[in-house]
Order: C-alpha cells, then structure tokens, then sequence
C-alpha cells in the first residue's frame, strides 16, 4: 500500500465497536522490509449514542453533542487531531469479512458494500463500522482506506475446524466457523514468538473481555477457534451466553 519511495507516512486506525470508537494515528518509518510506527496521538469516543457519550483525542475532551453517533464522533476526532499532518493512509478493523477476505484490502465503494453484506453475521460490529469507513472516506477522500478483518487470521483452519455437521448445502451458503478476534490473536502470536525467539509457535491463546474467544495457533498460525459463524458461539460472555444446547429453543 506504499509508493516504494516514500519512506514516511501518517496512518490513522480506527477501531469501531458496538458503543465506542478507538483511534489511533502514527508516524510508519519504511526501514528495510519492516514497518515501524511512532505513535502520535490516541483517543476514543465512549458510550457513542447515549447522552453522556464522551470524546477524548489525545487525553483532551472534545465538545459532542449528547446521543453522538459513530460518523458524529469520527468527525469530532478528525477536527481534533494535530495540525499539520497529512493523513496518507487509514486502517480500518472490521469484525466479519466473511471467507472473501483473509488480508488487509484496500477499501472501494464496491468492496464496501461487500463487507455490508456480512452485518447479518456481526450486527452489533459491522453496522457500526462500515459506516465510520463511510465518514472516514469523506472526510479523508485523498488517503488510501485499508481494511483489516478479524476473521482473516482463522483463514488457515482446516475444514475439520471450520465446518459444521450440517449438509453441504447449507455450506454453500455460507454456513461456517470464520472465528474473530483475529487481529488480537495475530499481535499476540507474533510478540510471543518475538519472546520465545521462534519464528513458528504452538499456542493456546485466550482473548478475554466483553467478548472472549479462544484460539489453537499451531507452527503460528491458527488451526481452530471458539466462535464460529457469528461472534455468539463458544465461551459464556459479558452479553452473550455462548455455547448452549439448540433444545432450549424450542423448550
């Protein structure tokens, strides 16, 4: 995503949630094959869309309206950003990208509406955040716009883990384990080989808050994973039961 002679850029992330949106915004060094990032400035909107929603860029609070929604709040972090700074490109986490995408993607309009077929399968995740990408693409019209999906590090299941015991006609449709918190599992995978000195790594990794998964990494990369075609199944969780027993639905 970077012109081969530019050694500098200003990359804004956002991470958008069901009630929050975090952000982030770097100063990325080219040096060799790596890239490095000096942070810049970090900041979230809380409670977005409730009266007491509060706005903070860089330990400062902004002025929102009460009941801001996330295109309110991303505008406010936007005007509130250090001036002077060209923002060259923006990273952008989505939740659910379904098995079309399993890396970073450079966003268009028509990738978008891709990703908002996938909001059915992450209500609470995806809504939210394709239309913070919406906002951003406005408001950052000459910055490249990057995607980056939770659901991509599980790419490399196999299908004894990412297949249910359905027919294959329901297959077909779409009916899988994708897994999520990939993008969490990824950081954590790379920093524990960083520490053990290992390039490959056997792993059993835990993503524990409001929402939590599990996920078997094996030579580095994940094999298996606690939540399947929607961020509901697997372990008991701030709002979501989990894993239970599909006769209680018809008890």
């Amino acid at each position: 995503f970077r012109p081969l002679n530019v050694r500098s850029l200003h990359c804004l992330t956002f991470n958008t949630g069901s009630s929050t949106l975090k952000y982030s915004l770097y100063d990325v060094q080219h040096g060799g094959h790596e890239l490095e990032g000096t942070l810049i400035s970090t900041g979230l909107a809380d409670r977005v869309g409730k009266d007491d929603v509060r706005v903070t860029v860089g330990g400062d609070n902004v002025n929102v309206e009460p009941r801001a929604n996330h295109e309110d709040c991303l505008k406010a972090i936007a005007e509130a950003l250090p001036s002077g700074i060209k923002i060259t490109t923006v990273g952008h986490r989505v939740v659910h990208g379904g098995s079309r995408f399993t890396s970073p993607t450079v966003i268009t309009p028509s990738i978008l509406t891709t990703i908002e077929g996938y909001n059915n399968l992450a209500p609470l995740h995806n809504p939210p955040a394709v239309k913070g990408i919406r906002a951003a693409m406005e408001i950052f019209g000459e910055a490249k716009h990057v995607g980056v999906f939770d659901t991509s590090f599980h790419s490399s299941m196999p299908p004894s883990s990412y297949r249910y015991a359905v027919p294959t006609s329901l297959y077909e449709k779409g009916v899988r384990r994708y897994g999520f918190h990939g993008c969490s599992y990824e950081y954590v995978t790379k920093e524990v080989g960083k520490m053990l000195g290992k390039e490959k790594t056997n792993l059993i990794v835990l993503h524990l808050g409001s929402g939590a998964s599990m996920c078997c990494v094996k030579d580095g990369v994940g094999v298996d994973t606690t939540m399947g075609m929607t961020p509901n199944e697997g372990l008991v969780m701030g709002t979501r039961a989990g894993d239970i027993d599909p006769g209680i639905f018809t008890f």
